[in-house]
């Protein structure tokens, strides 16, 4: 069994730290449910795993620097998350579920291909900072 494949059997863990490496795709990490850090940044991830709603205690989410083209709706199920960072991927639109992410303090989507926001990003009463820089956006947020 491979490395990235047997994490999961680390239920204690708390910062999982895997920046700067050639991960391509990550395999299930549902059952890392004390997991608060999860910094992949600078890898080549298109996706995420679906079961990464399960981790309710992730505070910080780093993926920058990745080729993530989209965000499952499940991104809203992660209630404790603070900081999600998805600068320099491949992100054409945000789903309408990030609006359900009631603790998030900072959002950085810079560097993607968003042409517009979602309103539901209004939604987001303790943001304190986004960053939307290098962007082709063409007007404020709005529905979907």
């Amino acid at each position: 069994a491979d490395l990235i494949g047997s994490l999961s059997r680390l239920e204690g863990l708390e910062r999982l730290l895997m920046d700067r490496n050639e991960i391509g795709e990550l395999p299930s990490i549902g059952a890392l449910l004390n997991l608060r850090s999860l910094s992949l940044a600078h890898n080549k991830l298109v996706a995420l795993p679906d079961d990464i709603w399960r981790l309710r205690h992730l505070k910080r989410l780093a993926l920058q620097g990745n080729k993530v083209r989209e965000l499952q709706t499940s991104i809203g199920q992660l209630e404790s998350l603070e900081s999600l960072d998805l600068k320099s991927n491949s992100l054409t639109f945000l789903p309408s579920s990030i609006g359900q992410l009631h603790s998030l303090k900072h959002l950085d989507v810079s560097e993607n291909q968003l042409s517009q926001l979602v309103l539901s990003i209004c939604d987001l009463a303790q943001l304190e900072r986004i960053e939307v820089k290098n962007n082709p956006l063409q007007r404020p947020p709005l529905s979907t």
